[in-house]
C-alpha cells in the first residue's frame, strides 16, 4: 500500500484524492475501474486505522491556507508569515489549480 506522504513519527500520512477517486474521468472513463479506486481507498483508510496513523484526504477545494489548517488541525507546525513568500507562492499554486478544477468541471458538464 503506498500513501502519498507518510510521517511516521507523526502518525499521520496524507493522499491528494483527485477526481478519479470519485467519479468517472476522461482519463479513467470506466464504472468498474472507479469501483476499484473507491475499494482500494477504503481499504488505505482501514490499515490507516488499524496501525493508528491519521489519514488526512486532500481534494482540490482543499488547496487553500484557510482549507489545509483545517485538514491538519491538531498536528505540529511549522510557522511561516501569511504574508511571506512561502504561503503567498503556495496561495497562487493552489488558487491557479482550483481554478483549472473548476473550469474542468464546467467544461465536462
Amino acid at each position: 500500500m503506498e500513501l502519498d506522504r507518510e510521517y511516521r513519527s507523526l502518525g499521520v500520512a496524507f493522499e491528494f484524492q483527485g477526481e478519479q477517486h470519485f467519479r468517472p474521468t476522461e482519463a479513467y472513463p470506466d464504472e468498474d475501474a472507479l469501483a476499484r479506486q473507491q475499494l482500494r481507498d477504503d481499504q488505505k483508510v482501514g490499515v490507516c486505522l488499524r496501525n493508528g496513523i491519521r489519514l488526512v484526504e486532500i481534494t482540490f477545494e482543499d488547496l487553500t491556507l484557510k482549507g489545509m489548517l483545517k485538514k491538519v488541525d491538531g498536528l505540529p507546525l511549522r510557522h511561516y508569515r501569511a504574508d511571506g513568500p512561502i504561503i503567498r507562492t503556495l496561495g497562487q499554486f493552489g488558487d491557479s489549480y482550483i481554478s483549472w478544477m473548476r473550469r474542468k468541471r464546467a467544461s465536462a458538464k
